[in-house]
């Protein structure tokens, strides 16, 4: 068993990035082999691979704002998230590190701390829910 993390791809939005860049650090960085990604646009395009994954997988969905996206999509494809956090949330608990949007390929050294405290926090999820 893995656990897949699937983010928001929050286009054009510093938090959509910063969601992303959690999403990585954590299955890349944090919990490599234990941790896997979802393809958000293939999950809303049904395809049979990813909905198969999020069925048989516990699932773990950063999001960067309160719409969600990466939640909704997750559940519309038959995936139950067990934990679920939001980029704004987190930010919240840490408002020294609220980002400055320089251009939306790159964060800057807050944005990425910021990212780094996201997955910090799932990180310790995963291990809760690879014990169970």
């Amino acid at each position: 068993m893995k656990v897949v993390v699937q983010s928001c791809c929050g286009p054009e939005k510093v938090y959509g990035l910063v969601a992303r860049k959690a999403a990585w650090i954590l299955a890349e960085q944090l919990k490599p082999g234990k941790v896997v990604f979802t393809c958000l646009p293939r999950m809303a395009h049904g395809d049979e691979e990813a909905r198969k994954l999020v069925e048989e997988n516990p699932c773990i969905t950063i999001d960067g704002c309160a719409n969600r996206c990466a939640r909704s999509v997750i559940e519309q494809s038959g995936g139950k998230p067990i934990v679920s956090v939001t980029v704004v949330d987190v930010l919240k608990e840490n408002r020294q590190l609220m980002p400055r949007i320089q251009h939306l390929k790159a964060l800057d050294e807050k944005g990425l701390k910021l990212a780094e405290r996201v997955a910090e926090r799932l990180a310790v999820e995963v291990d809760y829910l690879l014990e169970e």
